[in-house]
This record gives C-alpha cells, sequence and structure tokens, in this order.
C-alpha cells in the first residue's frame, strides 16, 4: 500500500504472476516481512463523462474489509499519466485514508463521478524494509504480486520472493482501459468467500432482556440466560475461527446441530423443572391433608408424563427447527462459495438473523407452554388438597361395639333378658 501523502508522489512498481502463493508467504516469513492487511480489498474507479481517462488520470477508492472482521476504511488515491523507467512503472501518485468509504463513494457521486470500473480481490500486504508487496487473487484468474517502492527495495523484495527476476521483466500493465495488455486466465483458480458472522444478540429480543407482566411460576431465568450466552458463544467462535480463515470451523460453529443442540438442552432443563416443580406441589399437598405415603406415590409424575411435559414445552420449536433446516441448505452452498457468490454469503447470514428470531419465538412459546402445564396440573393438585381419609374403616370397626353396648345397656335395664352366661356372670 502506497504512503498516504498530501502531495503528488512518485510510484514506481513492477508485477508478476505467482503459482505457489503458500511458497512465496515462506520465503517472505523467512525474510522477515511483516503482514500489514489480509482481507477483501474492493478497488472502484471513478470518472465523469471520461474526461480522466481523457487525460489518463485515475480517481480511485479502495475499499479494505480485514477479515478478522475489525471495520473497513478506505483510500482515495489520485494517479497522474503512466511512464516507463526501465522494468519500472512510474505514476504520480498522492493517496488519503478514509474511515467512510460509503460516505466518499457518495460525495463523489454528487460530484457528477461514478464508478467506471469496479473490480473485488483478495489480498495480502506485506512490508520488507521500505518496500511493499501485494499478493492479489482475483475471481477465476491467475495469482499476482506487486511490488512497490523505490528501485533499490524493489529489487531487494524480488530477490527475497525467491521468483525469479526475469518473470517481473515482462510487459508491464497499462492503466485500466483498453492498453492493458489482456491476463493469463486459469479456469482452476477460486478464491474462497471470505466468511462474517453477524453480530446474533439485536436478534435474539427477549431471550437476552425478557419483558414480562409477571414472573413464570417456576424460575427459568437462568436457564434463558444459559441459552442466550451459548449462543453469543457461538458466534464468538466463528468470529475467531474466521479470524484464522477456518471455513469448515466457521460453518461447524453455528450450524444447524449447534444452534438445535442449544435448544434442546434448555428445553431438557426447563421440562426437568418443571416436573419437579409439579411434583414438588403435589407432595406437599399431599402432606398437608395427611394422605398416606403408599396414596402419595400413586398421584406423583410417572415416566410417560414426565416425557409429555417435555414434548409439549418442545413444541414451540418447529419454526426454529424450520429455519435451522434452511440454514443447513445455505450452509452447504456457501461453504463452497467464491468472492463472486455475495449473494449467497448475504442469505447465509441472514439466515442466521431469522434463525436467532425463531429462537427467541421459541423460548417465548416455552414460557407459555410453562404456564399452561400449571393450569393442566392445578385440577389434579386440587384433588389431592381436597383428599380426605375414608370413613368406612371407622364405620366397620364402631358399628358392632356400639350395637353391642346398646344391647348390653338394654339388658342390665331390664328391658331385655340376660342370656344364661351373662346372668351367671352378673348374679341375676
Amino acid at each position: 500500500m502506497s504512503q498516504l501523502s498530501a502531495s503528488p508522489a512518485d510510484e514506481l512498481e513492477v508485477k508478476a504472476r505467482v503459482d505457489d502463493p503458500d511458497g512465496l508467504r515462506a520465503a517472505l516469513a523467512r525474510a522477515g516481512a511483516t503482514l500489514d492487511f489480509r482481507g477483501d480489498m474492493i478497488d472502484r474507479r471513478f470518472d465523469r463523462g471520461r474526461t480522466l481517462t481523457k487525460r489518463d488520470q485515475v480517481l480511485r477508492l479502495r475499499e479494505f474489509r480485514p477479515a478478522d472482521g475489525s471495520p473497513a476504511y478506505g483510500v482515495l488515491g489520485w494517479k497522474g499519466p503512466p511512464s516507463q523507467r526501465g522494468r519500472y512503472r512510474h505514476r504520480a501518485e498522492a493517496e488519503a485514508r478514509v474511515a467512510a468509504p460509503d460516505s466518499v463513494v457518495t460525495i463523489l457521486e454528487q460530484l457528477g463521478y461514478a464508478v467506471s470500473v469496479r473490480i473485488d480481490r483478495r489480498v495480502e500486504v506485506y512490508r520488507l524494509a521500505q518496500a511493499v508487496l501485494r499478493l492479489e487473487w482475483y475471481p477465476a484468474m491467475d495469482v499476482l504480486l506487486e511490488v512497490e517502492g523505490e528501485p533499490s527495495e524493489i529489487e531487494r523484495a524480488i530477490a527475497a520472493t525467491g521468483l525469479a527476476a526475469a518473470v517481473f521483466r515482462g510487459p508491464v500493465r497499462g492503466p485500466y482501459g483498453s492498453g492493458r495488455p489482456p491476463r493469463t486466465m486459469s479456469a482452476s483458480v477460486k478464491i474462497p468467500m471470505p466468511l462474517r458472522v453477524p453480530e446474533l444478540a439485536p436478534s435474539l429480543g427477549r431471550v437476552l432482556v425478557p419483558r414480562r407482566l409477571e414472573e413464570p411460576w417456576v424460575p427459568l431465568d437462568d436457564i434463558r440466560e444459559e441459552l442466550a450466552t451459548r449462543v453469543i458463544e457461538l458466534g464468538g467462535e466463528a468470529r475467531a475461527a474466521a479470524a484464522r480463515e477456518d471455513r469448515d470451523r466457521v460453518l461447524d460453529a453455528v450450524s444447524r446441530r449447534a444452534w438445535l443442540g442449544a435448544w434442546e438442552a434448555a428445553v431438557r432443563r426447563a421440562g426437568e423443572r418443571v416436573t419437579a416443580a409439579l411434583g414438588g406441589e403435589i407432595e406437599r399437598a399431599a402432606r398437608r391433608v395427611r394422605m398416606p405415603r403408599r396414596l402419595r406415590r400413586r398421584r406423583l409424575l410417572t415416566g410417560p408424563e414426565k416425557r409429555a411435559i417435555a414434548a409439549r414445552l418442545a413444541a414451540g420449536g418447529e419454526p426454529l427447527v424450520a429455519a435451522l433446516d434452511a440454514l443447513d441448505a445455505v450452509a452447504t452452498r456457501v461453504r463452497e462459495a467464491s468472492v463472486l457468490d455475495k449473494a449467497a454469503h448475504a442469505e447465509w447470514q441472514e439466515a442466521l438473523r431469522t434463525a436467532a428470531r425463531r429462537l427467541e419465538a421459541a423460548w417465548l412459546g416455552l414460557e407459555t407452554q410453562v404456564a399452561d402445564e400449571y393450569r393442566r396440573w392445578a385440577d389434579e393438585i386440587d384433588a389431592v388438597a381436597r383428599w380426605r381419609p375414608s370413613l368406612w374403616p371407622l364405620v366397620a370397626l364402631w358399628t358392632p361395639l356400639a350395637v353391642a353396648l346398646v344391647w348390653l345397656g338394654l339388658v342390665l335395664g331390664g328391658y331385655l333378658p340376660a342370656p344364661a352366661w351373662l346372668a351367671a356372670r352378673l348374679g341375676f
């Protein structure tokens, strides 16, 4: 990248085709080169009625989008007519770094300039002493290396690359336009689309910040917070993998399996808590009315009833599962997407946001179902609270005794004759 300056400076550069980018990286590392930038470079050239083209000048805005997800920035530059100095291309150049490249585009458009050429590519910019080396991957084209600096610095950098000096001595590329010689095409080159994971927190809504009229009858906030934390952690893992350019790990971190695992864990914990709370309500009601232990055990929730509760709590996740199926389908396409497949990348990002929104809806459905479970079991709990011991054992015990006592009283009162055995005992 050229040094930014307020006044025109000389630009000297050479270019070469690179057949082994990994080998070139290793050579630069051995030479002590430092990596200044890795990511996408969006190159726009502006003109107004071909006035700049006719003067052989260039007005260019380059937007740099770092692969690690840090904020993008731009470099606005002007280039004068090109000339040749030996085997170096020379142009007067002035550049300025800008923090908001989109605003610069708006300003230029308002001044009557329009984009005449746009070329997107992935680049790696290295600095070796005073030379700048830029490795460029173009869609469906050969990988190129541009070396810029003073002649002595350029020659030193060329030697460090390990490339034959002769490959830099071919025809030097002219300005964009009809004077530019064609490049060699290579159908085998495919630049993978750098994946950027969107922020998921805004789409989680009430999973992060609940808004309720009343608290649920069984505590759920710790489960909700754990679910939200897990989803945010998945996004963080994916962004870390994106910084390492590990595409497979990015897609795995926010895959259908990862989302569904977080949701199912939350449903399982909520189901266990609801069944435990219902069992506790039934147990306390039974103890208050002194229900025998044998009967209490019969009233507690059975295994099938607990599984039915868990299934009802999970029912609100159907839209989430559908969204995750869509995410899985998009991820399959974006896994092989190149820098030309921007629509696939945007669709994948939107699928992630949709999954987060569906997770919010699924959680709200779970909270509603938890409230419904209490109402569903309220009659059972009330029935336990109204239970009273049966009177039949008392009737069966005391009725014969009462009849015997009445009969004895009538005998003693002389109203009934006493049996001989009783009369002998009583002395009648």
